[in-house]
Protein backbone atom coordinates (compact mmCIF):
# COMPACT_ATOMS: atom_id res chain seq x y z
CA UNK A 1 0.00 0.00 0.00
CA UNK A 2 1.62 3.37 -0.95
CA UNK A 3 1.56 6.37 1.27
CA UNK A 4 -0.65 9.51 0.71
CA UNK A 5 0.94 12.66 0.48
CA UNK A 6 0.44 15.34 2.81
CA UNK A 7 -1.21 17.67 1.27
CA UNK A 8 -3.46 20.47 2.96
CA UNK A 9 -6.74 19.19 1.16
CA UNK A 10 -6.18 15.79 2.69
CA UNK A 11 -5.34 16.99 6.05
CA UNK A 12 -8.56 19.30 5.94
CA UNK A 13 -10.42 16.20 4.69
CA UNK A 14 -9.02 13.87 7.45
CA UNK A 15 -9.86 16.74 10.12
CA UNK A 16 -13.79 16.97 8.48
CA UNK A 17 -14.18 13.18 8.30
CA UNK A 18 -12.71 12.21 11.72
CA UNK A 19 -15.39 11.73 14.65
CA UNK A 20 -12.06 12.65 17.13
CA UNK A 21 -12.18 16.71 15.63
CA UNK A 22 -15.90 16.61 16.23
CA UNK A 23 -15.37 15.53 19.74
CA UNK A 24 -13.00 17.77 20.44
CA UNK A 25 -14.95 21.14 18.59
CA UNK A 26 -18.38 19.43 20.63
CA UNK A 27 -16.42 18.99 24.04
CA UNK A 28 -14.87 22.69 23.66
CA UNK A 29 -17.75 24.28 22.93
CA UNK A 30 -19.89 22.07 26.79
CA UNK A 31 -16.70 24.31 27.97
CA UNK A 32 -17.35 27.36 27.04
CA UNK A 33 -20.82 26.72 27.73
CA UNK A 34 -21.32 24.79 31.05
CA UNK A 35 -17.84 25.94 33.12
CA UNK A 36 -19.28 29.33 33.72
CA UNK A 37 -22.73 28.06 35.08
CA UNK A 38 -20.50 25.35 36.76
CA UNK A 39 -17.84 27.26 38.37
CA UNK A 40 -20.08 30.28 38.83
CA UNK A 41 -20.30 29.84 43.05
CA UNK A 42 -17.41 28.19 43.24
CA UNK A 43 -14.40 29.80 44.90
CA UNK A 44 -11.42 27.38 44.28
CA UNK A 45 -7.32 27.56 44.90
CA UNK A 46 -5.56 27.60 41.27
CA UNK A 47 -5.07 24.17 41.12
CA UNK A 48 -8.86 23.40 41.84
CA UNK A 49 -9.36 25.20 38.58
CA UNK A 50 -7.13 23.70 36.21
CA UNK A 51 -8.62 20.42 37.38
CA UNK A 52 -12.29 21.81 37.27
CA UNK A 53 -11.98 22.92 33.88
CA UNK A 54 -9.87 20.05 33.11
CA UNK A 55 -12.82 17.54 34.47
CA UNK A 56 -15.53 19.66 32.27
CA UNK A 57 -13.54 19.07 28.98
CA UNK A 58 -12.80 15.45 29.74
CA UNK A 59 -16.51 15.02 30.33
CA UNK A 60 -17.35 16.94 27.41
CA UNK A 61 -14.94 14.82 25.45
CA UNK A 62 -16.56 11.64 26.62
CA UNK A 63 -20.79 12.88 26.08
CA UNK A 64 -20.00 13.75 22.52
CA UNK A 65 -19.12 10.61 21.01
CA UNK A 66 -22.55 9.38 19.59
CA UNK A 67 -22.28 13.11 18.30
CA UNK A 68 -19.56 12.83 17.13
CA UNK A 69 -19.53 9.73 15.02
CA UNK A 70 -22.82 10.66 13.63
CA UNK A 71 -21.63 14.09 12.31
CA UNK A 72 -18.26 12.70 10.34
CA UNK A 73 -20.57 9.46 9.35
CA UNK A 74 -23.13 12.03 7.87
CA UNK A 75 -20.19 14.26 5.99
CA UNK A 76 -18.30 11.17 4.96
CA UNK A 77 -22.13 10.38 3.11
CA UNK A 78 -23.43 13.83 2.03
CA UNK A 79 -19.52 14.38 0.66
CA UNK A 80 -17.89 11.11 -0.24
CA UNK A 81 -21.28 9.84 -1.53
CA UNK A 82 -21.34 12.47 -4.06
CA UNK A 83 -17.85 11.48 -5.54
CA UNK A 84 -18.35 7.47 -5.92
Amino acid sequence: MTERKKTPLFIFFYLLFSPDTWRGVLGILIVVIAGPLLSKNLDLPLPGSIVFWFMIGVIGWWVTEAPANFIAGFLKKRIIGKIK
